[in-house]
């Protein structure tokens, strides 16, 4: 089968499932391990036709990813395929947060999408971004990011949306991301000899690939990640 039309999983991401049971286990401390477990061998991983860099449905556990991310980041194998999930600058941390967010119902549904005067629907950006269900999920993206050695500035130019200029809103996400990882340790995620070595290289030819290849969430379209299925409202229990 076509690498870029099979259903991955979590048992195909290690690093990735690891990580964020880590991250879930500080932000629902009363969920147990079982609990944990069996939400994310259900959920099932895609690539499609979409304009969203990622987008899940909450009901059936199913998280979307853009097939042009893979144009982006040319990705040729499923090696490479798997390498750029457990990446964190895949959307997987992001999306797999609104999925747990919706089962346990922790925050309320906010409604950012209206009609213009054409009948086309457009998002309410500032409504979007200031939703609390997207600030946590943003928040556990940047985490994932500065935990693996991305710098400060490297995380906003790479998040930042070019068609609303807001580097300053996520500057302040960063800031605030960054005080929650000193919270909770600032150990690096493990690199592969592979990897390591490749990185090793870039910094000695002083090249350092990401900061050509990563130009915000919005280097072509508009598309950002989707928002919620409806829900009552439960406050969320932090450690």
């Amino acid at each position: 089968m076509d690498f870029k039309k099979k259903v991955y999983t979590f048992k195909d991401l290690p690093k990735k499932r690891d990580y964020i049971k880590k991250r879930l286990k500080k932000i629902y401390y009363e969920i147990d391990d079982k609990d944990i477990d069996k939400i994310l061998n259900s959920i099932k991983i895609q690539f499609r036709d979409q304009e969203e860099k990622g987008a899940a449905n909450h009901k059936t556990r199913k998280i979307f990813l853009t097939f042009r991310e893979i144009d982006r980041y040319n990705i040729k194998n499923e090696k490479d395929l798997i390498k750029y999930l457990e990446d964190p600058r895949s959307i997987i941390t992001h999306e797999t947060i609104h999925i747990f967010q919706n089962i346990f119902e922790s925050f309320p549904n906010n409604q950012y999408v209206k009609e213009d005067k054409n009948g086309d629907q457009k998002i309410e950006y500032l409504k979007y971004i200031g939703d609390p269900g997207e600030i946590q999920s943003r928040i556990e993206q940047i985490i994932e990011l500065l935990k693996y050695g991305f710098t400060k500035d490297e995380v906003v130019n790479l998040l930042y949306s070019r068609k609303h200029k807001d580097p300053e809103l996520w500057k302040k996400l960063v800031n605030n991301a960054e005080e929650i990882k000193k919270k909770f340790g600032s150990s690096k995620l493990p690199l592969d000899d592979e990897e390591d070595n490749d990185r090793q290289q870039d910094r000695a030819n002083d090249y350092w690939w990401r900061n050509k290849q990563d130009r915000g969430n919005n280097y072509e379209d508009d598309y950002i990640s989707s928002g919620h299925l409806d829900s009552d409202y439960i406050t969320i229990t932090k450690k």
